[in-house]
């Protein structure tokens, strides 16, 4: 599986894109900003314009309430996802680049809605309470998994080494702890889940 490829599974599969809605992203063209449409029921009842020319990432709340994109070339928001309505919107999360040239912004909603975190170029916490963001860690996240605890989250980076950690962030104190295994090549999708062997 490619890195991209394994990117992509993660999110679709572990960022939380459940409820009853369906979200899809428009192409728009190399030029315009991307959309992401929202449906239920098989029809679109809202389309949301996003500053970005390329999406990286979505994410849903855990009711579902709230939808979180992340773009390229930098930046992140917050959408009503009932109505489409902006909610906050934050510019200067930096993605990290992949060997490809494709841009890395993992967005993961966490402790029940309580944060969203963001990887890319450095790990930062956004309290949705008011929506103020904390940078957290300077080292790049790849990708943002759940724990089997849910006021922990796993995190992925590539090291000085060219290997992939995975280490445990405490959502309660914000410390980082060695989880492992450390990866030489790219990871699986089943190898970030945990408990996976």
């Amino acid at each position: 599986m490619e890195y991209e490829e394994l990117l992509v599974a993660l999110e679709s599969y572990r960022s939380g894109l459940r409820g009853p809605f369906g979200v899809e992203a428009v192409p728009m063209g190399e030029d315009h900003p991307a959309r992401i449409a929202l449906r239920r029921n098989g029809q679109i009842f809202a389309m949301i314009d996003t500053p970005w020319t390329r999406l990286a990432s979505l994410a849903f709340s855990a009711d579902g309430e709230r939808l979180a994109a992340a773009g390229a070339p930098r930046g992140a928001a917050v959408w009503n996802s009932k109505t489409g309505a902006l909610i906050s919107q934050f510019a200067d999360l930096a993605p990290w680049i992949l060997s490809s040239g494709k841009e890395c912004l993992p967005l993961r909603f966490a402790a029940r809605s309580q944060f969203l975190l963001s990887g890319g170029r450095s790990l930062c916490v956004i309290e949705t309470s008011g929506w103020t963001r904390t940078p957290i860690f300077d080292l790049p996240v790849v990708a943002i998994l759940p724990d089997l605890r849910p006021q922990d989250v796993l995190i992925v980076g590539p090291d000085e080494n060219g290997a992939y950690p995975v280490e445990q962030l405490a959502l309660d104190s914000f410390t980082l702890s060695a989880r492992g295994p450390i990866f030489q090549e790219h990871p699986t999708t089943t190898s970030f889940l945990p408990g996976a062997p």
